[in-house]
């Protein structure tokens, strides 16, 4: 584990590295870490948006499909280099970030006129009752819980931080399209796109 002081005022953040194992559910690997997604399709392994993912665990889904022993030990190999990626605030609840996702909000800074951070709210809306709403802003709005990760600010809205939480922010590329998908341990229920949950 790494640990990084950010500027006076600012909370330090820590790289937590995950150790995943093939008696991990596919699921749990998914929730915890979305960015595997791509790895195990990547890899054939289309147990990521199977009925059973909460139930069958990586190593039980990839003998389903034919995988030996090496080729599931390479998938978990791929998910942990890509968790050692991942920041979090140092009070350990605020907020977790990959490397990808922080990579694409500093390009998306440096293009467009470098706002100071990305706020991170909720609006009522979408297919499971709440949206998440992301937006640049020079500074937060007052009441929201400001974090510094990687050089990156993130201001947390205050009035919902308690359904904000922990949050896991990963940046996804697939033939469906690009964007950020959110994970929540505090939503009930959630659809597919990461962008709505209840």
């Amino acid at each position: 584990m790494t640990k990084s002081t950010t500027k006076k005022g600012h909370a330090k953040t820590k790289t937590e590295t995950a150790q995943v194992d093939k008696n991990w559910t596919v699921g749990d690997i998914v929730s915890k870490f979305p960015s595997s997604a791509e790895i195990m399709l990547g890899h054939g392994l289309h147990c990521v948006g199977c009925g059973v993912a909460y139930w069958e665990t990586l190593e039980q889904g990839g003998k389903g499909h034919g995988m030996s022993d090496e080729e599931i030990g390479q998938i978990v190999d791929e998910i942990n280099a890509a968790a050692k990626d991942m920041k979090t605030s140092s009070d350990g609840e605020s907020l977790t970030v990959t490397g990808k996702a922080i990579a694409k909000i500093k390009d998306f800074q440096e293009k467009n006129g470098h706002a100071k951070g990305l706020r991170i709210g909720v609006v009522t809306g979408g297919c499971s009752g709440m949206t998440y709403r992301l937006s640049f802003e020079d500074k937060p709005v007052e009441g929201d819980r400001e974090v510094e990760i990687d050089g990156v600010k993130f201001f947390i809205e205050g009035r919902n931080y308690n359904m904000l939480k922990g949050i896991t922010i990963d940046f996804l590329e697939s033939l469906q399209g690009a964007g950020f998908k959110i994970n929540n341990p505090n939503a009930t229920k959630s659809c597919g796109c990461g962008e709505s949950f209840g």
